[in-house]
């Protein structure tokens, strides 16, 4: 027996799903799985046969970044750069739709029937002419049709097309652009600049040609692009060139008008009034320093003279004539010396010598007085000279004051026609480099390698899909096993009950399948046990007797309910036989057929008009009275009674003395097996339960929710310390039959018979 602390149900543990549930789920539905992966199978090579063979050819160019200069000019468009999003950008141009239209037009593809199929009137009509059909449009004509349609609207509305009017354009949609880009394919190799292009068609001649239309188109684009941006520049520069000419005009006459209203003349770069100040300056400068020359020599002159240094003015002024005279001087003396010496005084030689000196010296004064005066006049002059230029000086500076505002303003017209005029030569300039560099441009990449004719399609690969139709079925009816098995409320394996329910697992009974079983029949369902004692259902209920017989107590009678938490799971299959196996291995063994609403064991044994339980406790009878004897097997049976009382089945198993009778029947029994009402619909199965020593569950398996069962044991109250354990019944073929009590010493069952269909 369970002790009370063993009877606490852990609600919050539930059984998982682990690999002995796969390995069951996969051995019960493995015809499942099989099945959907041959159907995915035959589906997708169907599938495949009806794809047609389409040839990829592979064109590969290359981005090249170099700067390509024909002449030393500027170009509107540099050449594009080698980074990675240059060269995925110039990938995405290659996808792009306005290439894809210029080879649709270049190719004539809108009438390839491979690129334009016939809608479903064209081929009905061409099926079935005896219809008289009117042809319809092809996508062509009908894009053609709405192209027209949209250029007469805006005709009437008086709209121009783009770019003109910005939004005026009307949006387009283009079937043959879409289907024409979704068979091409770009890539980028590695993170290098070669560009490879792939493009698929049916025909293999196509899919290069269309694969080489497309590099050709890609390389001419660029020039043309270049070519667009540079004349669209040079629009602009030439537009901009005329305002720029007239607002250097206006400039120009703005300054001549000002310099005639205010009577300002100019020299090269400089005003003449302003060079003329400068001049006058500079001669004043001049002046001045000229008469501070002067006048130093002037006083010079006058301060030697009144030292009486006269004869050395000559020195000092650096005159030739003066220098002449006083050689002549030294010469007269030193001769006059000279004859004072050789003759006397009277000397005629010696008179006319001192003549000659008083000449010379006479000479030499009337010189240096005629320096002083020169030098003298040369003062007065430079000092009269800078008078006037001082004079001259002042009244240019009064002019030039006046005019100062004139002047600002001036010099401010003159730099705004400066500014415009070397923004012109500017424009010209880059005008003329465009002009004439319009024709001079180079492609940014080149094609390194044509298209070449594929030999062999590279789709569809019908292996692969044949491959992935059938893993795919596969996969299908794995994932619907997994689900079913996942989704199962009830429990599936041994391990369950004991983590799930928080009871022991005592042993696992296989489902009846076949007529031998007792399928169709109840009367050998109840007794299968004596009719198959080798077969896997009497295995299963021996194991069952062996785990009772280790929970139970030898020493003393034991009363064993087997009830259920729903109907039809099984327990009056169980109960009977094993009471029939009991009995016949020699254990005084009765069976109570107590469930007195349905009465489905004793209708099924053939005794519904026999007195039993009701009849007993109605009249006041013992048990005793009404029990029936099996022959065969020696077993005792209570059947629930005839039905023809008028108790409730509440009352006849709450009547006085219930539990006294079914207490004196321990006396002549070793086992009493009562058959119960489910435990859920009714009270009767927990009434009985006051009066058992045991009680045996019987759960279908993975049918009865687990959540029932919890709440079923729950509903025992503390009659839940009785229950001894728990049997999954009805067990279907394949699944893991392992009980989880080999830890308490039993043996495993393991029921292995198949299903007939």
């Amino acid at each position: 027996m369970r002790s009370s602390e063993d009877s606490t149900i852990d609600t919050s543990e539930v059984g998982g799903f682990g690999p002995r549930d796969i390995i069951a789920a996969l051995r019960r539905r493995w015809w499942l799985i099989a099945i959907l992966g041959v159907i995915g199978g035959l589906i997708a090579a169907l599938v495949a046969l009806s794809i047609p063979n389409r040839y990829e050819a592979i064109a590969t160019i290359q981005i090249d970044p170099r700067k390509k200069t024909i002449v030393q000019l500027d170009a509107v468009l540099p050449d594009i750069a080698g980074d990675t999003p240059t060269i995925e950008s110039q990938v995405e141009i290659l996808h792009s739709r306005a290439i894809a239209l210029q080879v649709i037009e270049a190719l004539d593809l809108r009438n390839d029937p491979e690129f334009n199929p016939p809608s479903f009137l064209q081929n009905l009509r061409q099926r079935l002419p005896f219809l008289g059909l009117a042809p319809a449009p092809t996508n062509a004509a009908v894009r053609a049709e709405a192209v027209r349609s949209i250029e007469t609207d805006r005709a009437a509305r008086g709209v121009a097309g783009p770019p003109g009017n910005i939004g005026s354009a009307m949006p387009e949609r283009d079937e043959m652009a879409t289907a024409f880009a979704e068979r091409l394919k770009t890539y980028r190799v590695r993170n290098s600049l070669i560009v490879e292009l792939r493009y698929s068609a049916r025909d293999p001649v196509k899919a290069a040609r269309i694969a080489n239309a497309i590099a050709e188109v890609y390389i001419r684009d660029q020039i043309e692009m270049k070519i667009r941006a540079t004349g669209f520049a040079s629009d602009l520069l030439e537009g901009k060139l005329g305002g720029l000419r007239k607002k250097v005009a206006e400039a120009e006459h703005r300054v001549a008008r000002f310099k005639a209203d205010n009577n300002i003349f100019d020299t090269g770069s400089e005003l003449l009034s302003e060079r003329q100040l400068s001049r006058l300056m500079e001669q004043t400068i001049v002046a001045r320093n000229t008469t501070v020359e002067a006048r130093a020599r002037f006083d010079q002159l006058q301060e030697m003279l009144r030292r009486g240094e006269g004869k050395n003015v000559g020195e000092v002024l650096q005159s030739h004539t003066v220098r002449m005279l006083k050689e002549q001087l030294g010469k007269a003396t030193r001769r006059e010396a000279e004859l004072i010496t050789k003759y006397g005084p009277r000397h005629p030689e010696l008179i006319k010598a001192r003549a000659e000196l008083a000449d010379v010296n006479e000479q030499l004064g009337r010189e240096i007085d005629q320096i002083v005066a020169n030098v003298k006049n040369e003062y007065k002059v430079a000092a009269d000279r800078e008078r006037q230029l001082d004079q001259s000086l002042n009244e240019l500076k009064d002019q030039q004051s006046v005019s100062k505002e004139v002047s600002i303003k001036l010099r401010e017209l003159e730099r705004d026609a400066e500014t415009s005029r070397r923004v012109l030569d500017a424009f010209l300039a880059r005008y003329k480099q465009t002009t004439e560099t319009q024709d001079l441009h180079l492609p940014d990449a080149r094609v390194v390698e044509k298209a070449d004719i594929p030999n062999e399609p590279a789709a569809p690969k019908r292996k692969q899909i044949v491959m992935i139709g059938a893993f795919g079925g596969a996969g299908l009816g794995l994932a619907i096993t997994f689900l079913l098995a996942f989704l199962a409320t009830g429990l599936s394996r041994p391990e369950d009950v004991d983590t799930a329910i928080g009871v022991p697992h005592l042993a696992s009974v296989p489902l009846l399948q076949r007529q031998s079983d007792g399928l169709s029949d109840p009367m050998l369902a109840l007794r299968l046990v004596l009719a198959q004692p080798k077969g896997a259902f009497a295995q299963a209920l021996d194991t069952l007797v062996q785990q009772l017989g280790q929970r139970g107590t030898a020493s003393s009678p034991q009363v064993l309910l087997v009830g259920s938490s729903l109907p039809n799971e099984g327990k009056s299959v169980i109960a009977a036989n094993l009471a029939l196996l009991l009995a016949s291995r020699g254990t005084r063994t009765l069976l109570i057929d107590a469930d007195l609403r349905r009465s489905v064991l004793t209708q099924n044994l053939g005794i519904e008009h026999a007195p039993g339980l009701l009849d007993a406790i109605s009249h006041g009878q013992d048990f005793e009275k009404v029990l029936l004897q099996d022959t065969a097997s020696g077993l005792a049976v209570m059947p629930a009674g005839s039905g023809r009382v008028a108790l409730s089945p509440v009352d006849v198993l709450e009547a006085p003395g219930f539990g006294q009778r079914l207490a004196r029947l321990k006396a002549h029994f070793d086992m009493i097996i009562i058959d119960t009402p489910p435990l859920l619909p009714v009270v009767d199965g927990r009434i009985l339960a006051d009066y058992a020593d045991q009680i045996l569950l019987v759960a279908a398996w993975q049918r009865t929710p687990r959540e029932l069962l919890r709440k079923a044991v729950a509903l025992l109250g503390a009659n839940s310390a009785k229950i001894a354990g728990l049997v999954i019944n009805q067990v279907g073929p394949g699944a893991t039959q392992a009980s989880s009590y080999g830890k308490a010493g039993g043996r495993t069952a393991h029921p292995r018979r198949r299903a007939a269909a």
